[in-house]
């Protein structure tokens, strides 16, 4: 019997959905399991999979579309089965926006056919971002020899073809939820930022021993590691930085759910190490391996992105020194990891060439002061200078 597949309601996302794409088109072999679309909330992107085995007989959204929780997305079942109930689905009434949208869509897509190839047609997303960068469909197909139906990916192709000319990218659920949160952040907090030059020439030395000892601690220690595990350590001695903002009271937490940021080809997301603080360096970089891994992937779910009380932030892959993070809220502080350069230094007296890097501090002027911010670079600069202090 046709099954369908509907939107699901990804973790406490109330609104609608961004379909990004599909893994399974009509036609299909579908077994149970199978993936047949990811979808992006304003939180985090997931995918969708099959509760039976059958056949894609129809989808009925388009990617890049936003769905309802609930709305119909695709029917599976056996080839020559009867769906057409399944067609007759109310459609929510459009606004007056979107009716205008259509009318554009439908606009480009008639621009779109290609001569000698009238059945040429295009994905209203293909033609809504063809339609605001100025560009013919007929010069998308011509320019990449397509005789189907033109896809977004296809003018996303075009675009990235054509030198010089201004491209425009639509902005998606997480890019926005992204935009908002940060922008919220810098207008709800009293934020600074304090710096600080570290000398990491034993930091990193203690690193190349840990690699050296691969075999006996099951996994390759990086940077980012051994940054967590010193911050872990000073978040101890500093509840306030591990501390929210509530108006009427500050809430310390007992606990550190340390947040990572990373960068992913659909934004920056911060999966959350829970209970961080009750780890040892292998088990939090086996942690931290994993849920970065994941992030890459799109396959976090939304409580493990939830819940962190403290950020850290690692910019050493990039030529970047210093910058200023952004706190995440409700937190109230972070620290950024700038990259780690050979530089002439003083050491014991003597002008020596060392590793050297910037650490900076962004905390809630309301949570704490100057005094509590120094003392927690001063810290930092212990653990970090001193690796032995922190790490046994």
């Amino acid at each position: 019997m046709a099954k369908a597949i509907r939107m699901p309601k990804i973790g406490m996302t109330d609104g609608d959905i961004q379909l990004l794409e599909y893994a399974k088109k009509e036609g299909d072999a579908v077994n149970e399991g199978d993936i047949l679309f990811t979808m992006e909330s304003d939180k985090v992107a997931s995918e969708a999979e099959s509760p039976a085995k059958g056949i894609v007989l129809k989808t009925y959204a388009e990617p890049g579309a936003s769905v309802p929780i609930g709305g119909l997305i695709m029917v599976i079942g056996e080839a020559g089965e009867d769906i057409t109930e399944f067609g007759k689905e109310e459609q929510p009434e459009k606004t007056e926006t979107e009716k205008k949208e259509d009318a554009t869509i439908v606009k480009a897509e008639t621009k779109g056919s290609v001569s000698g190839a009238p059945d040429i047609k295009s994905s209203p997303v293909a033609a809504r971002i063809a339609e605001q960068n100025g560009i013919s469909l007929a010069d998308v197909a011509s320019e990449l020899g397509l005789t189907r139906r033109i896809q977004k990916e296809d003018v996303e192709e075009y675009i990235s073809r054509i030198q010089g000319d201004t491209v425009r990218i639509q902005v998606t659920g997480i890019r926005k939820a992204i935009a908002a949160n940060m922008h919220g952040s810098l207008r709800s907090m009293a934020q600074t930022s304090v710096f600080v030059e570290l000398d990491v020439s034993e930091l990193s030395d203690l690193r190349k021993k840990l690699l050296e000892e691969d075999a006996g601690l099951g996994k390759k220690i990086s940077m980012t590691d051994l940054f967590s595990l010193a911050t872990i350590k000073m978040l101890k001695d500093h509840p306030l930085a591990n501390a929210e903002w509530r108006e009427t009271e500050i809430v310390a937490y007992p606990h550190v759910h340390l947040s990572i940021a990373v960068a992913t080809d659909y934004g920056l997301v911060s999966p959350v190490i829970k209970n961080a603080d009750k780890m040892g360096l292998a088990e939090l970089s086996k942690a931290m391996g994993d849920m970065v891994a994941r992030a890459r992937e799109r396959k976090l779910e939304p409580d493990e992105m939830a819940g962190g009380t403290f950020t850290i932030t690692n910019m050493g892959v990039y030529p970047a020194d210093g910058f200023n993070p952004i706190i995440n809220p409700p937190q109230s502080a972070i620290l950024g990891f700038g990259r780690i350069a050979d530089k002439p230094a003083v050491y014991e007296g003597q002008i020596a060439i060392r590793k050297m890097m910037w650490l900076s501090l962004t905390y809630d002027h309301r949570v704490f002061d100057g005094s509590e911010a120094g003392g927690i670079l001063k810290d930092m600069e212990q653990y970090l200078e001193h690796p032995k202090l922190f790490y046994r």
